[in-house]
């Protein structure tokens, strides 16, 4: 569906030191990309893209069909460019598993009164909310960037799991994101 993609398109804005929520999915929504391998692939291919200065990544998380990434761009190249690069350094990966990747991705560019506690919450929440884990286990396909801790996080029961109201109204991205542009009034 052409049109979809072009709707992704629409608005989007590449600023680099800008803040970005994205999502990459799999074609046709078709799960596989949490077996361990490919999981692992997916988060080591997002540590490249920050060590070689494209991104620093906020937080991340795989999950069957998609991949939700919270981060800073960077000003070497340009978000589409930057998603482009992860996608093609994962095709490898992703066809061995009989996974391909979505034409495009989705995203929402945060501006910098906008708190990323939010984002970075919902994130770590969606494996919790989609039922994909239990509360007493720790999610193994989030990351985490060690210079950044969401106050969340200290709320953690056991300093790794949500508590159990957490997930009574865990909102959805696009709430979030409506959210976001409600504020900007």
């Amino acid at each position: 569906n052409h049109l979809g993609i072009d709707k992704l398109r629409r608005g989007r804005v590449s600023i680099p030191g800008a803040r970005y929520f994205t999502t990459v999915c799999t074609q046709g929504r078709k799960v596989g990309l949490c077996s361990p391998q490919v999981a692992q692939m997916l988060l080591d291919e997002l540590r490249a893209l920050e060590e070689s200065g494209d991104l620093t990544m906020l937080a991340a998380t795989v999950m069957p069909e998609h991949v939700h990434l919270l981060f800073t761009l960077g000003r070497r190249i340009s978000l589409s460019q930057v998603h482009a690069k992860y996608k093609a350094k994962a095709r490898r990966g992703l066809s061995e598993a009989g996974l391909a990747w979505q034409d495009n991705f989705f995203d929402h560019r945060l501006r910098e009164q906008v708190p990323l506690e939010r984002f970075a919450r919902y994130i770590f929440l969606n494996p919790y909310a989609k039922g994909l884990v239990s509360l007493h286990e720790a999610w193994p396909f989030w990351m985490l960037n060690d210079a950044y801790t969401p106050e969340f996080m200290l709320s953690l029961v056991n300093e790794a799991n949500p508590p159990v109201e957490w997930l009574r109204d865990p909102g959805g991205a696009m709430s979030l994101i409506e959210l976001d542009v409600i504020s900007r009034g």
